[in-house]
């Protein structure tokens, strides 16, 4: 009951205690309204809010793939640089974070296109696929910050993708020394 009540109502208390989905879609759209609409006004340099909301709302689809920038930007009819300046925005006010592919090359990881997750599960447009699949991408981000808050450890979690397209959805790194290989299904 717990796992299905993360699954579709997320992992805030309000609307995972009501248990209602009408009640938790009203509180969702409220928060998202107020960090969009209100704290990215008033905290962060951007002036296209209504962008930068279509923006969440074309990332909240895409969780558990590959976010490709200058798509998004071009679907948008934005400069690559002002999608990813919002990416870093919507990072900051802790909707959403990034996994990065893991590569040898610093400046091939640049390159590569990340995967981008929500904090909040409940935020997740999709199938139970990427649902789940968000689920353990925080599940184990929460993990490795206790990891480094509390141990001291330096974590990271990558996921790994090569030349032929096949991939592990992630890799998680302690003190850079590869500690699990993780797939979702």
């Amino acid at each position: 009951d717990v796992f299905d009540r993360l699954m579709v109502l997320g992992g805030f208390p309000e609307p995972f205690l009501s248990g209602d989905e009408r009640e938790a879609r009203r509180w969702r759209r409220g928060r998202l309204d107020r960090v969009i609409r209100e704290d990215i006004r008033d905290l962060e340099a951007v002036r296209n809010i209504q962008g930068i909301s279509l923006f969440l709302d074309m990332l909240r689809s895409r969780v558990g793939g590959m976010v490709v920038l200058s798509n998004l930007a071009q679907d948008l009819r934005v400069a690559p640089q002002t999608a990813k300046s919002w990416l870093e925005v919507l990072e900051r006010m802790y909707l959403v974070f990034r996994v990065a592919p893991y590569t040898r090359s610093i400046p091939r990881a640049i390159q590569k296109p990340p995967k981008v997750y929500f904090f909040d599960n409940g935020d997740v447009i999709g199938g139970p696929g990427a649902r789940f699949e968000n689920l353990v991408a925080t599940l184990l981000l929460k993990r490795l910050d206790f990891i480094e808050d509390y141990e001291g450890y330096r974590c990271e979690l990558r996921y790994i993708r090569d030349k032929e397209g096949r991939e592990v959805d992630f890799a998680v790194f302690v003190d850079g020394s590869l500690e699990e290989l993780i797939e979702v299904k």
